[in-house]
């Protein structure tokens, strides 16, 4: 791609599709390295390409540089480079890439600490689990009995519930014969 290495906050925003105030924001929260350029009267904030094109590719965000500002930029003479990798060499100063480097190394061992949390907490689940696994059959049979148990309880309800309906009829079926039948009977 015949592209310049460094291009204006306002044609780098074109190209990720944000706004100039989104990319500043990176550029101060140090997402995204850019610095000021005296261009005329003016300091303009200017953005290397290969630098763009990483942030893109970290971010998710992605870069299409439109076809007019390509033949702009390509036209305005602005020296263009035979590849990104080679951009992006240019630009990596050893201190850079120690620092990368450097990032790149902290993150991984923060990474490896994450890790071996998240492997300590499988083992004690695993080993927890172990000493439950015996258990298992005889709660189960427990559960089983008790489960005979409520069933048993609750057929002698229904038929201690039935036994008292029957009282209960006998009750209302004496009730209407008259007294002294109640008596001479029984």
């Amino acid at each position: 791609m015949d592209l310049p290495t460094w291009l204006t906050l306002t044609d780098a925003a074109r190209c990720v599709g944000l706004s100039k105030r989104t990319l500043r924001r990176r550029i101060d929260a140090g997402e995204l390295s850019g610095e000021k350029r005296r261009q005329g009267a003016q300091d303009v904030w200017m953005v290397q390409f290969a630098e763009l094109q990483r942030w893109s590719d970290n971010a998710g965000q992605p870069l299409q540089v439109p076809k007019d500002l390509r033949q702009a930029l390509t036209e305005s003479g602005d020296s263009p480079r035979a590849s990104e990798a080679e951009a992006e060499a240019a630009s990596a100063t050893p201190d850079k890439l120690l620092q990368r480097l450097a990032a790149a190394e902290a993150e991984l061992t923060a990474t490896k600490a994450r890790l071996e949390a998240v492997e300590g907490e499988r083992d004690r689940v695993w080993a927890h689990l172990q000493e439950l696994m015996p258990m298992l059959p005889a709660a189960r049979q427990e559960m089983d009995e008790t489960r005979r148990e409520v069933a048993q309880e609750q057929r002698q309800r229904m038929a201690a519930e039935a036994e008292a309906d029957k009282l209960r009829q006998e009750l209302e079926q004496a009730r209407q014969r008259p007294w002294w039948r109640r008596i001479i009977r029984g």
